[in-house]
């Protein structure tokens, strides 16, 4: 087997593979070191967070509060009161890397529904009739793909400088050879 953790700072260190595969590599590392605490990152980087999880920093970030008008363009939401802004304008950003990934256009920002409840709930709030927003710049997005992947890269490096190098690693077991026994 290669040395994976080679693999993974050589992985982790190119732009043009994506965050998804790098953290597959990564799951791969972890489970086979046992470091469950790192599997449980990975699968979250990979599947989505649950809302029941707290966020790491880069996932929580400040958004712009928008809405469509009726010829679809954005708008931007106007507050009176600061303290409203700032609560409403608070993003947890759960999403799997790779959907986030793969949506992020040059030039073109994300935007992200509310629940409809929660929608419903800010209109009468803030007295307006359009269906509010969330919406990202693209250079936020690709902020949050960069921090998994720093992260990742700073455990692999962690990993080589502590001699893991992920050839050592044990391999799957192997089958017993048949064994005749003879009884007299």
């Amino acid at each position: 087997m290669p040395a994976l953790i080679p693999e993974l700072i050589a992985m982790a260190s190119d732009p043009t593979v994506k965050t998804a595969d790098l953290l597959r590599k990564a799951m791969v590392v972890a489970r086979q070191l046992k470091q469950p605490e790192w599997a449980i990152w990975i699968g979250y980087e990979l599947q989505g967070y649950p809302d029941e999880v707290e966020l790491p920093p880069y996932r929580q970030m400040r958004c712009e509060l928008m809405a469509r008008d009726s010829a679809r363009r954005l708008i931007p939401i106007q507050f009176d009161d600061p303290q409203v802004a700032y609560l409403f304008t608070w993003c947890r950003c759960g999403l799997p890397v790779g959907p986030l990934e793969e949506m992020v256009i040059p030039g073109k920002p994300l935007s992200f529904c509310f629940a409809a409840d929660v929608a419903v709930e800010m209109m009468q709030e803030l007295r307006i009739s359009m269906v509010p927003e969330r919406v990202l710049g693209v250079n936020q997005v690709r902020s949050l793909i960069d921090a998994v992947r720093d992260k990742l890269l700073s455990w692999a490096l962690d990993l080589a400088e502590a001699g893991i190098e992920g050839d050592e690693m044990p391999s799957p077991p192997q089958p017993l050879a048949p064994v005749t026994v003879h009884i007299e």
